[in-house]
């Protein structure tokens, strides 16, 4: 289901579609129906788009250029990816949030704090400025992909608890390993 450039301001409550939903350039819709359940959901350009409802059940969302979108709902399930772009008004990450696959983040005023109950794959930052620092409880199960992002440093708990790979920008200084003590010299 497509609704481009149309202005639509509600669908109906309890939408179970079998394959996608796409709005765009939609000057009127501010909120996904309660109980949506659909593979995939794009919203893309809808300048007063604001609200996720906690049942939505999806398995891949995408939101870009929606500025007065601001937060995702708590226990977010996106078995096979995440996108959250070009979204100024949204500031910080749920605190459980599952993410199967990619989770592609690039909000100019977003910060990655409490992340404890992120559970991705791999995550890509891009952009974001005000995410200086990974954050110490950060593990993610694949890559840390952050080569376009103003990341300037990484703790040694995050290098040395995530197993993938991880892509920072040439100007991030890499952490040292803790000194090892081993005890009083013999």
């Amino acid at each position: 289901m497509s609704i481009w450039a149309c202005p639509v301001e509600n669908l109906p409550d309890g939408l179970d579609l079998i394959t996608d939903l796409t709005i765009g350039k939609n000057v009127a819709i501010r909120s996904l129906p309660s109980s949506l359940s659909a593979k995939k959901v794009s919203i893309t350009d809808c300048p007063i788009f604001e609200v996720v409802p906690p049942e939505t059940r999806v398995g891949w969302l995408s939101i870009v250029r929606c500025n007065a979108f601001r937060v995702l709902p708590e226990n977010l399930n996106c078995p096979d990816g995440l996108t959250l772009a070009g979204c100024n008004s949204f500031t910080s990450l749920p605190n459980k949030l599952t993410v199967g696959q990619r989770f592609y983040l690039s909000c100019d005023n977003v910060r990655l704090e409490g992340t404890a109950g992120l559970n991705v794959d791999t995550l890509e930052i891009s952009g974001c400025p005000l995410i200086k620092t990974l954050p110490e409880d950060l593990v993610v199960k694949g890559s840390i992909i952050a080569e376009r992002s103003h990341v300037e440093g990484i703790s040694w708990d995050v290098w040395d608890k995530n197993d993938g790979k991880i892509i920072l920008p040439h100007s991030c200084v890499l952490p040292s390993p803790p000194s090892a003590d081993c005890g009083p010299a013999l």
